[in-house]
């Protein structure tokens, strides 16, 4: 079983409809990804660089050999339009991609400066670092393409009953566009 953080979630989350599908992910992640995994829930951060701006990642997971992924999470029956903009049934989202790869920059910072006051460098060794989306309540679209960014970035209703073999190919994920990195060096005991 995975470490989770929270390891329970409060009754006011779990009562929340707004949450209904952060906890139908956070339930299948805790009983489905082994002991190697650390997952937290609800992580807010506050980028105090550039432009002032604070928001939370719905869920970062890590693994000491994989790397760290950023998920966003959104209920009911997701869509997006010819314009580019998100939809949960009628009511307009925020394009939770977007929302992952912010989460995962400004974290990113984060580790590269605590890596620096710690090791006298900024230039921290490499660490595969991903930004999905999950749609637990969204059926897996027949095309591949949705005007989504990639739909292999997403997983859905359909991956729900086997979620560690979806978030393995999270961690599997490059971008068409991009090379393979080689295989980095694993964090060590100490971490960053």
């Amino acid at each position: 079983m995975a470490t989770i953080f929270p390891q329970m979630l409060p009754e006011a989350v779990r009562k929340d409809k707004k949450r209904k599908a952060e906890c139908k992910v956070f339930d299948a992640l805790k009983e489905s990804l082994d002991n190697n995994f650390h997952v937290f829930y609800s992580t807010w951060w506050f980028n105090l660089k550039g432009k002032q701006q604070d928001g939370e990642a719905d869920f970062i997971i890590a693994h000491k050999d994989l790397g760290i992924i950023f998920i966003e999470v959104k209920g009911g029956a997701i869509r997006k339009d010819d314009q580019g903009n998100w939809y949960s049934g009628s009511y307009e989202i925020k394009d939770p991609i977007y929302q992952a790869m912010v989460s995962k920059k400004v974290i990113h910072k984060a580790f590269q400066e605590r890596y620096g006051w710690k090791h006298g460098s900024r230039s921290i060794p490499y660490i595969y670092l991903g930004h999905f989306a999950f749609l637990p309540e969204t059926s897996r679209p027949k095309k591949t393409y949705l005007g989504l960014s990639d739909i292999e970035q997403f997983g859905f209703l359909d991956d729900m009953s086997n979620i560690a073999k979806k978030i393995n190919a999270f961690f599997d994920y490059r971008p068409p566009d991009t090379h393979r990195f080689p295989l980095f060096d694993s964090l060590d005991n100490e971490g960053i």
